[in-house]
């Protein structure tokens, strides 16, 4: 039996660089308050001002300003700043939400082998052809944190890293927080659409505003759209386009723009959700759909159908840019609603156990606790 190791109290840095409003913010976010509320040393390294830091600093956890930085010069771009944080907390972990963030640290790390790599995947997994330098760093990360349903051996052949290094943690969305109560149909059907700021919010809501034109064709006059930002909808710069769009089909008497509440208080309200045509799968909004009791209509791509992997009723994909489709898809979730909802109810227990805070909670000590442990030996001299 080798020497016991002296090393320090989990000390974690989360490490954010993004200006945008997506899961991976909203799971780093929803990660890091889980962790703080454990005891564990927590800070975020994000940019002033953006989502990440006004979020946490209504949670009370500590932020570290950054800038933005893009194209080659990543590589050393927060060397201070994670020098400073290191000595400042003696941190034991590093953990991240993408690829590039995963990169920058993976390539930062290097002098640091004491510390631990994490990767928490909230989205699609990247394809890596053909370059060997993320090849290479890649391997220096410890645990790769999968929250969806994308199966393990998919995921690593697909990464080509070892499944030991997988582990299955959850989104830490607390179902007892989303409202089941079922819309009535006396205020209309209500179809739902969560946008960002983005150029393919107007892209989605031209398809699903020409879909909404033929379902009032055939009849249904109570459909309604609901527009969803978690901001506000008066200072949005995207505003004006999507009205064009909704004035251009003569829409506007049934689309309703909904802002200032999250997305788990907007879906209680609605009859079906519509996901995003994105490359960056909102996958906590379509838990928190299925956890509602919601239906979802999906574009189908390799994004969406890698993370409903195994998902079997509640989700119905259309072909991306088919209005057509999708409102075929309308109809038939209109006439059969509650039958749909009804099946949903297994699919919701099941999900709503896996992504339990407090399950979420003990997952992330106990992956902190083992690559802890995996690099004990570099404490050992460390500490020398």
């Amino acid at each position: 039996m080798g020497p016991l190791v002296d090393t320090p109290k989990p000390s974690v840095l989360f490490f954010g660089p993004f200006i945008g409003w997506g899961p991976k913010e909203r799971g780093l976010l929803r990660e890091a308050k889980e962790v703080t509320s454990i005891g564990i040393k927590v800070v975020i390294c994000c940019p002033l001002d953006s989502y990440i830091h006004v979020e946490a600093k209504n949670l009370g956890i500590e932020t570290q300003a950054i800038r933005v930085v893009s194209g080659a010069r990543w590589m050393n771009a927060y060397k201070d700043v994670f020098k400073l944080l290191i000595k400042r907390h003696q941190l034991t972990h590093f953990h991240c939400f993408d690829n590039i963030s995963l990169f920058i640290c993976s390539y930062f790390l290097r002098p640091y082998p004491q510390i631990a790599l994490i990767w928490s995947i909230h989205g699609t997994p990247p394809t890596l052809k053909g370059n060997w330098l993320e090849k290479i760093l890649l391997k220096r990360a410890d645990r790769f944190l999968l929250p969806s349903s994308l199966s393990v051996s998919k995921l690593t052949e697909q990464l080509k890293i070892p499944t030991h290094k997988v582990a299955r943690v959850g989104l830490a969305i607390d179902s007892k927080s989303i409202s089941n109560h079922e819309p009535s149909l006396l205020d209309g059907f209500k179809i739902g659409l969560s946008l960002v700021d983005g150029e393919e919010s107007l892209k989605s809501t031209e398809v699903v505003a020409r879909s909404l034109a033929l379902v009032l064709a055939r009849g249904i006059d109570n459909a309604k759209l609901l527009l969803h930002t978690p901001r506000d909808w008066n200072t949005s710069v995207w505003r004006s386009g999507l009205e064009s769009v909704i004035d251009s089909l003569d829409l506007k008497p049934y689309v309703t723009f909904v802002s200032g509440v999250d997305f788990s208080s907007f879906i209680s309200d609605i009859h079906i959700s519509i996901a995003i045509e994105t490359s960056t799968v909102p996958y906590d909004q379509l838990e928190t759909s299925f956890l509602a009791g919601v239906p979802v209509i999906y574009p189908r791509n390799r994004s969406y159908r890698d993370l409903l992997y195994g998902v079997e009723v509640g989700a119905f994909s259309y072909k991306p840019r088919d209005s057509r489709e999708m409102a075929e898809k309308i109809l038939k979730l209109y006439s059969t609603w509650s039958e749909q909802r009804q099946a949903m109810q297994g699919l919701k227990e099941e999900h709503s156990k896996w992504h339990e805070p407090a399950l979420v909670r003990s997952q992330l000590e106990q992956v902190y606790k083992k690559t802890m442990l995996r690099r004990a030996k570099y404490w050992l001299q460390y500490n020398k």
